[in-house]
């Protein structure tokens, strides 16, 4: 697979997925608790409009009562500005749905609320004001009327009609506008619990499939959201996306393995059924072959047990689950060995040396950092053409040793730099067995790193070489 056909498959784009009804129970819980949620306030609006309103089932006579007493008390001030005593009293009249019309003893009107007035009461009718409530002939129990006293004796009378006996308007417009909410709110809570749960019923449906096998599935929200749950799609896909990568690299890592087993297996076979033959010349020729290819097979099988022990120690937190034996190690002594050994068995490559003998010393594994300089050396030696010169530098920085691979090689390309370090990933120009193995060499320096308290960097530029840099804790 190259690394269009890999791009195609990891970054393609979402396929689109189907609502779960078994996933509808979050959106019904979300719905009705706002809805609930409504009720209850606008059962504590009534309550508190009962409690804090004029009381709606008060007695109608009491109220008269009230009105009666508060003109008879303003009588005076009646007579002389009725227009200013008619708007204090117009809103609390409102209230109860109340027709009120004040006339003098000769008729003439003062006040009134409404238009046109109240009817004046008749000779018979104004005999009986005294002060009290009555209600006039032939207006029905609606009508009250009640004298407005002055100085011992009525000098002016009040009437009063209710219109409706039900809610006073005020009361019925609060009424109408909580049921109107309610509706607005239960309308409106739709979409609003369907933006909610949405997702979750998307990353649900996701996760499932996931689970099935179909690593291709995504979540498709991410774009759209930059609240919590937009976060939690961007987190899910691109986990997605790790283990879709993930598990192609290891399928094309099996692929690999089965073509490097397969060359030298043969190889074997061809040698054992030559000495059968009874040939030594040509089963001595293919020996020397074969003692190659069991070499690059036994690193390639250290290199997988070692990076699948190394992951096992880093998951569980615990440096125990993997044995990393510290010496004290001299820097410079160590990397003038390293490098001896790199050109016996590369003598055609140019390795150049700048290491200080002043270096702090180490607390670190030799055989496991030995390897990890020798992976990077290696991968030098790969990616430069013949003749150009590999440095190896060694030096310190802020307490800290820090180890230099620098090559003036064909460099890494920028979308290959974040992936290097992942196992069985290789770049295009290491596809073929010649340039380079199975993608396990930078992945397993990283962890030999991680497991001394260290980390590693790498600088590249495709066409301008490539530097990684190891940073590693010094000794006290």
């Amino acid at each position: 697979m190259n690394r269009t056909d890999a791009a195609r498959e990891y970054d393609q784009e979402p396929r689109p997925l189907r609502p779960c009804r078994r996933c509808r129970h979050l959106f019904w819980k979300v719905y009705f608790h706002g809805l609930i949620l409504v009720v209850v306030a606008g059962g504590a609006i009534a309550l508190i409009e009962i409690k804090l309103g004029h009381p709606e089932g008060a007695p109608w006579h009491e109220f008269q009562l009230d009105v009666a007493r508060h003109l008879s008390e303003n009588s005076e001030y009646l007579l002389s500005r009725s227009a200013d005593l008619e708007e204090s009293l117009r809103r609390e009249l409102e209230f109860h749905d109340t027709q009120v019309s004040v006339y003098t003893l000769d008729g003439r009107l003062i006040m009134t609320n409404i238009r046109p007035a109240l009817s004046p009461l008749s000779a018979p009718d104004l005999a009986r004001l005294d002060g009290r409530l009555f209600h006039p002939s032939g207006r029905g129990e609606k009508t009250t009327a009640a004298g407005l006293p002055r100085e011992g004796h009525s000098v002016a009378y009040v009437l009063m009609h209710r219109s409706r006996s039900g809610v006073a308007p005020l009361s019925l417009r609060i009424t109408i506008a909580v049921i109107a909410v309610l509706l607005v709110l239960c309308l409106g809570s739709l979409p609003i619990a369907h933006f909610i749960t949405a997702p979750v019923e998307r990353l649900t449906v996701a996760a499932r499939l996931i689970g099935s096998g179909d690593l291709s599935v995504r979540t498709g929200i991410s774009s759209g959201r930059r609240d919590e749950v937009g976060h939690l799609a961007v987190a899910f896909d691109e986990m997605a996306g790790r283990l879709e990568r993930l598990v192609q690299s290891e399928r094309e890592l099996l692929a690999n393995i089965s073509h490097e087993l397969r060359t030298p297996l043969s190889r074997i076979r061809v040698a054992a059924e030559i000495a059968e033959e009874g040939d030594p010349e040509r089963a001595k020729a293919y020996l020397s072959e074969i003692s190659v290819d069991l070499k690059e097979l036994d690193r390639l099988i250290e290199d997988v047990l070692t990076l699948a022990r190394l992951d096992v120690a880093e998951a569980k937190k615990s440096p125990g689950s993997f044995p990393v034996h510290l010496e004290r190690i001299d820097v410079c002594e160590f990397a003038v060995k390293t490098a001896e050994r790199f050109r016996m068995a590369n003598p055609e490559v140019i390795l150049n040396m700048d290491a200080s003998p002043s270096i702090r010393p180490l607390d670190a594994d030799p055989a496991l950092l030995q390897r990890a300089i020798s992976n990077l050396l290696d991968n030098a030696r790969k990616y430069s053409e013949p003749g150009v010169p590999i440095l190896l530098r060694c030096g310190e920085s802020d307490g800290c040793v820090v180890i230099e691979v620098r090559d003036g090689g064909i460099g890494i390309d920028p979308e290959d730099l974040p992936r290097i370090f992942e196992p069985f990933f290789r770049t295009d120009r290491s596809r073929t067995r010649q340039a380079g193995g199975v993608g396990l060499g930078l992945a397993l320096v990283r962890r030999i790193v991680n497991a001394h308290g260290g980390n590693i960097s790498v600088d590249s530029a495709s066409g301008s070489g490539t530097t990684f840099r190891i940073r590693l804790p010094a000794a006290d």
